[in-house]
């Protein structure tokens, strides 16, 4: 095993070891000095997640997946792994993967409801040049889209709008975004 895939691995292992703790315990974190469920009905309600798992897949982004906690009705924040694809193929692309911040602001309009806006730093490249940084690269995308943000379990989204990728020694690659995903909703 190279040096820079230990490295990675060890990051991976970190980020497991902080979150973990977080998504096991089931605790609702929104519940200190929050009204009573039963004398607020305007709590009841309220259809807020708390903390949340996806994964989705797209056109430019192969494939992502994230833990993420709704900060409020309006905000949430996610820590991503992506995969993406990246500029210099010769035949089929290469691609990158790496860690990311995914911000969510939720406001319906249209038929959409939220706008999001992601940054993912490469770890990790396909190809065959030896980049010797840590860093591979950048991922930056901005979707509106519609995401059901509802205590049931399983729901779908969709997002759409630009992104790019800009990986060391590769060409940058502009495109159009289109994604589709599933959301797993912590608690209920």
């Amino acid at each position: 095993m190279k040096f820079y895939e230990r490295v990675q691995m060890r990051k991976i292992f970190f980020l497991i070891l902080v979150l973990t703790p977080f998504v096991s315990t089931g605790q609702n974190f929104n519940s200190i000095n929050t009204p009573s469920k039963t004398n607020n009905s305007a709590y009841q309600n309220d259809s807020i997640r708390y903390m949340y798992v996806y994964s989705s897949i797209g056109i430019l982004e192969a494939f992502s997946a994230g833990v993420g906690y709704k900060v409020n009705s309006n905000f949430s924040l996610s820590i991503i792994y992506s995969v993406s694809f990246i500029g210099s193929g010769y035949i089929f692309p290469n691609d990158a993967s790496g860690i990311g911040l995914k911000v969510s602001y939720f406001k319906p309009f249209s038929i959409f409801n939220c706008i999001n806006a992601e940054y993912v730093n490469y770890l990790w490249t396909s190809s065959t040049r030896t980049i010797s940084s840590t860093s591979k690269g950048n991922y930056f995308e901005v979707t509106i889209g519609k995401d059901s943000f509802q205590k049931k379990w399983l729901r779908i989204f969709w997002g759409i709008g630009i992104s790019i990728s800009n990986a060391k020694e590769a060409t940058i690659v502009y495109s159009p975004s289109l994604k589709i995903g599933l959301t797993y909703n912590l608690f209920k």
